[in-house]
């Protein structure tokens, strides 16, 4: 299936890919399986949303340094030298 917006496109083929894996490592669909109880399947997505929502705040924390850091840079007119350890002017 094709869509027009590119994104959605982009989810659309990375569900079909993983779907697809899964295939071959369990050799039946999701629907197929019956060794997952609806509780487990509750379980194993609450703990799947339980991981993005970590891995949103930790981008969420780097976005936001590194918004403060520009503001600073900006401010400041410096910047870190390239081995990253202290700052420098920002025209030499």
């Amino acid at each position: 299936m094709k869509v027009e917006c590119p994104t959605t496109q982009r989810v659309i083929d990375k569900m079909r890919d993983r779907a697809n894996k899964g295939m071959e490592k369990f050799g039946v669909t999701m629907s197929q399986r019956d060794d997952y109880a609806p509780a487990r399947l509750l379980r194993e997505a609450q703990e799947e949303a339980l991981d993005l929502a970590i891995y949103l705040e930790e981008l969420i924390d780097r976005l936001t340094l590194s918004d403060k850091y520009q503001e600073w840079r900006s401010r400041d007119k410096i910047h870190l030298t390239p081995n990253n350890t202290s700052p420098g002017p920002l025209n030499k």
